[in-house]
């Protein structure tokens, strides 16, 4: 009876390996960093279709390490479970991955080992070479007085910005949400030339002619991207586009079918809502509108929604290094939304809240 017996546990526990090499191999590749998961890179159809198959394990250990470690058990000061989510924010990822990568030193961002990691991620150098190329815009245009953690946060959210930003300029339905999104979300928008309860009146005439779906596709989320299907973005600009006229008229930055480029030279210098090099953007994208001409409303957004593109990708990119991503909502003044309630105890004396937790500030950025 001993062979039989023998040989059972022989097979059992030749099934058990064979079952955790299993669940191994199937970790192994469900771990496996996605597009999304690099965080400076956007998912979208202008990234090669094998790209994650190809990237490096250099790359791929980089995210591996800066990735929230979900914890057991109960945390003592809050009497509640830790989760991956409450662990780092997007920032600290973000300096996090830049330092795996050695692309950045003590005194900021290494140009050269930037463009050394982007020409390792695929064998497509049409694709690469694009990516330097933001690359050296996004350093070219970098604040020089970011502190070198700063600059590791600003670079790699310019790079994943610009090739979204670049991608949907590359077909004419998302490059028209693009601009309805620059015209009215962007830091350089319109809506930071006029005063917010103004700029709030006209979001809600917006809403009323275009429909809440469309509404919360141009006033809500990341300001790049859009909710609603690539074939209304026609509509989405023309939302947009009735919002800032509103708010331009109510202003008195325009009247009519023209637009006062010298008041409107005034409001970006008065804007409480921008930091200085958000307003020497503005102030470049002013100067290229009126060599071109565009005095007429249409031709004046249609101008300022182009040319503030690429400032809107540096900008955000900076705010989000600096910490400031709560100037310009475009939110009503008055009673703030509530994001932590008082604390108040139980007769036990554990604490809780009559609202939610505070949590991290959002960015404005991925939603």
């Amino acid at each position: 009876m001993a062979a039989p017996v023998g040989s059972a546990m022989l097979l059992s526990w030749m099934a058990l390996l064979g079952l955790l090499g299993t669940a191994t191999a199937f970790f192994r590749e469900f771990s496996k960093p996605t597009v999304t998961s690099l965080c400076f890179l956007d998912s979208n159809s202008c990234v090669p279709a094998n790209f994650t198959s190809e990237l490096p394990t250099t790359v791929t250990d980089a995210v591996s390490a800066c990735m929230p470690r979900r914890r057991f058990g109960r945390s003592p000061a809050w009497g509640r479970r830790s989760s991956a989510f409450r662990l780092g924010g997007k920032t600290d990822k973000l300096s996090c991955i830049a330092t795996q990568l050695n692309i950045t030193s003590d005194t900021g961002v290494d140009a050269a080992a930037l463009d050394t990691v982007i020409e390792s991620l695929s064998s497509n150098t049409t694709f690469t070479d694009q990516l330097k190329a933001s690359a050296d815009s996004c350093i070219a245009a970098m604040n020089t007085t970011l502190t070198a953690e700063q600059q590791r946060v600003y670079v790699l959210t310019c790079l994943k910005l610009s090739q979204k930003s670049d991608c949907k300029r590359q077909d004419e339905n998302t490059t028209l949400c693009l601009n309805a999104k620059t015209l009215v979300k962007c830091p350089l928008g319109i809506q930071s030339l006029v005063d917010l309860s103004t700029f709030f009146t006209c979001k809600m005439q917006a809403k009323a002619s275009i429909g809440i779906s469309m509404f919360t596709s141009i006033f809500s989320g990341d300001f790049s991207s859009s909710s609603i299907s690539d074939s209304l973005c026609p509509t989405l600009e023309e939302g947009a586009k009735a919002a800032a006229n509103c708010s331009l008229q109510a202003a008195g930055l325009a009247s009519g079918d023209t637009v006062d480029l010298t008041a409107v030279q005034t409001a970006i210098t008065a804007s409480a809502t921008t930091t200085d090099s958000e307003k020497a953007l503005q102030q470049s994208v002013l100067i290229t509108c009126q060599a071109n001409g565009a005095d007429t409303v249409d031709a004046f957004l249609d101008c300022w929604a182009t040319e503030s593109v690429d400032g809107c990708v540096t900008s955000i990119a900076e705010r989000l290094a600096t910490g400031s991503t709560s100037r310009g909502t475009g939110r009503m003044p008055g009673r703030r939304r509530s994001r932590g309630g008082r604390r108040r105890f139980s007769s036990g004396g554990r604490r809780r809240f009559s609202g939610s937790r505070r949590s991290s500030r959002r960015t404005g950025l991925f939603g």
